[in-house]
């Protein structure tokens, strides 16, 4: 594991940290059947394909899931490319 603290990453503050990742950062709203919300979760934009990755547990039980940008864009469903249970891990792509 590298950690940020090594001095490769040394002049780079968490604000601008922040500021040059959030447009990757995602929020998941996950839905039931009757469009009634189940969770929240947070992803990042992993590729320029769309991929995101997150914690699968935010889409348990769900019907549906809407994928929100810090833009304020948003997409409703989503598929699942990768899931890795022992990970805690799920790629998905919004549809």
């Amino acid at each position: 594991m590298y950690f940020l603290c090594s001095s490769a990453f040394a002049e780079l503050s968490i604000s601008h940290i922040a500021k040059k990742y959030s447009l990757s950062v995602v929020t998941i709203v996950a839905l039931d059947q009757n469009d009634q919300l189940l969770s929240l979760g947070s992803g990042l934009f992993i590729n320029t394909l769309g991929h995101i990755a997150k914690n699968p547990h935010v889409l348990e039980s769900s019907a549906e899931a809407v994928v929100k940008t810090v833009k304020g864009e948003k997409a409703r469903g989503i598929q699942v490319i990768r899931d890795d249970p022992k990970l805690d891990l799920l790629i998905q792509k919004h549809l």
